[in-house]
């Protein structure tokens, strides 16, 4: 099956494979995959991360303008909260994780990048300042996909 989703940030239509279950060819040959959310949203992940993530049930969290996706595990009887592109860049305590294309819910490897929040904080600033800056709050909504 091929999809649409609109990326408000990039302003263009990308082209999205939907993984079809039943076609085991379509699907191993995917160079992404799509991990489902809570509010009707989905994030999409390298191929690579599918299984890895599919262990956990991720949600939709709204922070700003912007969606993330959240799991909460136990450790040592707490209940700790993780984003799905801090788990998938393994990011270190101190950095923050940017996304590339500033898609919050594109967590595809090629597209996170660990930096100082000083540097992120740049990046955004010039953002804000030499284009119209407009996060795309979105995401890639489930709903606005066409089958």
């Amino acid at each position: 099956m091929l999809g649409y989703a609109y990326n408000k940030t990039q302003r263009y239509i990308t082209e999205v494979l939907l993984a079809d279950p039943l076609d085991k060819e379509k699907t191993s040959k995917s160079p992404y995959a799509l991990i489902p959310l809570t509010q009707g949203k989905v994030a999409i992940v390298s191929a690579s991360r599918e299984a890895a993530l599919l262990k956990f049930s991720w949600r939709a969290v709204q922070h700003g303008r912007s969606w993330y996706a959240k799991t909460t595990i136990v450790k040592n009887g707490r209940q700790i909260d993780i984003s799905m592109h801090r788990f998938i860049a393994r990011t270190p305590f101190g950095l923050v994780c940017h996304h590339d294309n500033r898609n919050s819910l594109d967590n595809r490897d090629e597209n996170l990048i660990n930096m100082t929040k000083k540097a992120h904080d740049l990046l955004h600033t010039l953002d804000s300042i030499l284009i119209k800056y407009d996060p795309c709050p979105l995401g890639y909504d489930i709903r606005t996909t066409i089958t």
